[in-house]
């Protein structure tokens, strides 16, 4: 396809270009001459302002455009410019290849979209890649502070900022933006407040009336819960006390498979038959990418949930109805909400205790129980540097008990 047009003279003029079929003229639209030209591989046309209301400049700057046109045009190189929207759905095509080698896991990859989804809606999706600029973002932060349902915590907004100059870099090796990051307006340094981690964390006392509510009423006969709603409720319950004795991350834990949980009968110091359980965490479910084993207490639960389970899905998942669909995520929260409510911790909204303060408490009774650090970072696939920074207000507590032993 060629431009049909006829060059007055006055407000437009042709460029000399070596194909028919990518054609290139000036045209001045208001003060201001423009460059265009149809790109026939990419079907689009190509308009770009030569910011100059001088014919003379505007034909010396649309002659050299054009010579860098036609070189990009060798290389086989993109002319037109994507939108915000384009290069997003690209850069995400890219980090599903990812996902499929096993690099990253889906929930990374939506939480990827999520914040791109942010960054869209902040610099509007049709935006043309070459019409952005590196200081385009420095009202970000201020704009999702602004426009959040809820309050957003440095942390969070630094993520943001990262997957947006992730996306920004991607796009900078293929040649599609001129920079490579957007400046952001400077945050203060983030500290972890870890009085938010104390009291996102239950107490021991807060601990026995959650498990005495899920045994005594919770699965109740006075409930009168027919037998499918038993089951559930059953299942729901375990996730719960197996979560807080394995400290497992809710991704974790949703995928776990009966073949990666080997029950041990063993003895305590006392000579008491308990049993643990052998938990294998495949890297494919874990954020960190990394296989971990370790041991856990509370080895019964599991054959307990076991014994309790209808379903006998061979290698099936186990914390699933049917061995083979992983808990839905909103309906965990609904039973959560319902749980912590009729529980009696009457500000547990205030304090934002969630599933995941399940994996604090239990973190954090290791620690109690004077555990080595790197023992704690092995057992739940963290670092010690982060153990030693999100939990150190603990590590006073056990130096003084250990003082008074």
């Amino acid at each position: 396809m060629t431009i049909k047009k006829k060059y007055d003279g006055i407000t437009s003029f042709p460029i000399k270009s070596n194909s028919a079929d990518n054609e290139a003229f000036i045209q001045k639209r208001g003060r201001n001459w423009y460059f265009n030209m149809w790109i026939v591989r990419e079907n689009k046309q190509h308009r770009v302002s030569l910011k100059t209301d001088c014919l003379t400049t505007a034909r010396y700057k649309a002659e050299t455009l054009l010579f860098e046109i036609r070189n990009k045009l060798a290389e086989n190189k993109r002319i037109t410019a994507l939108t915000c929207l384009q290069a997003t759905e690209l850069y995400l095509a890219e980090r599903y290849n990812e996902v499929k080698s096993g690099d990253i896991v889906i929930g990374r990859l939506n939480t990827i979209k999520t914040h791109l989804t942010h960054f869209n809606n902040f610099i509007g999706e049709q935006t043309k890649l070459n019409e952005l600029s590196i200081w385009d973002c420095i009202e970000y932060f201020d704009w999702r502070r602004d426009n959040a349902k809820q309050e957003l915590t440095p942390t969070t907004l630094k993520n943001e900022q990262s997957t947006i100059n992730s996306l920004i870099k991607f796009l900078r090796k293929r040649d599609e933006v001129n920079f490579d990051a957007f400046e952001f307006r400077t945050m203060k340094s983030i500290k972890t407040d870890t009085n938010t981690i104390r009291r996102q964390t239950f107490t021991l006392d807060e601990y026995k009336l959650l498990y005495k509510y899920l045994r005594n009423v919770y699965i109740a006969k006075s409930q009168l819960l027919d037998e499918r709603q038993l089951q559930f409720r059953q299942l729901i319950r375990h996730w719960i006390l197996i979560g807080a004795n394995s400290g497992l991350r809710s991704g974790e834990q949703r995928q776990l498979k009966w073949s990666d949980v080997e029950l041990i009968k063993t003895k305590d110091e006392n000579g008491k038959q308990i049993t643990l359980a052998k938990i294998t965490i495949r890297k494919e479910t874990t954020k960190v990418r990394n296989t971990r084993v370790f041991h856990c207490r509370s080895g019964e639960l599991f054959e307990r949930l076991r014994e309790i389970q209808t379903h006998r899905v061979n290698d099936g998942l186990v914390f699933s109805v049917n061995g083979v669909s992983e808990l839905d995520k909103s309906v965990l929260s609904k039973e959560w909400k319902k749980i912590m409510t009729e529980t009696g911790i009457v500000d547990w909204k205030e304090r934002k205790i969630v599933p995941y303060s399940l994996r604090h408490f239990c973190i954090t009774q290791r620690i109690n129980a004077r555990k080595s650090l790197m023992e704690v970072a092995k057992m739940f696939g963290t670092s010690v540097f982060q153990i030693e920074k999100t939990y150190y207000h603990l590590q006073d507590e056990v130096s003084r008990n250990t003082a008074l032993d």
